[in-house]
């Protein structure tokens, strides 16, 4: 009995080796592969590098553009406010001339026109109908 187990033990230790040496070869394929795939994947990168730096530049590009395509627009709103608020006036004025032609006094152009009392009494002395005696 003692020799059948100095052989299987002797056995386990072939077999522990032959198992250990099968796992180093499949680890050492898959170290292989990887590194395979590693070169591939920069090589691939390496090519893809200048597109991405073009890509960059172009993003960069249209960042400056759209800098001053928002600049103009804020100008531009600013100059259309100052014209809308003009053209208001203007229609205002040209409201109350036709009011006070119509015989409207100070009173009505500053409650329907919105004018201030002074702009009220300046229409009617420029555009009030004359009083004939």
């Amino acid at each position: 009995m003692p020799e059948l187990v100095g052989s299987w033990a002797g056995h386990w230790e072939a077999a522990a080796i032959a198992a250990l040496l099968v796992t180093q070869l499949l680890l050492l394929g898959t170290v292989i592969r990887l590194r395979s795939a590693v070169a591939r994947n920069r090589r691939r990168l390496a090519h893809l590098a200048p597109e991405v730096s073009a890509l960059c530049s172009a993003g960069t590009g249209m960042g400056e553009r759209l800098v001053r395509a928002e600049e103009l627009l804020r100008r531009l709103t600013e100059r259309h406010d100052q014209l809308e608020l003009r053209a208001g006036g203007e229609r205002q004025y040209a409201q109350a001339i036709r009011m006070v032609q119509n015989g409207a006094g100070i009173e009505d152009l500053v409650t329907s026109c919105g004018l201030t009392h002074g702009e009220a009494e300046l229409v009617v002395m420029l555009h009030g109908v004359a009083e004939t005696g």
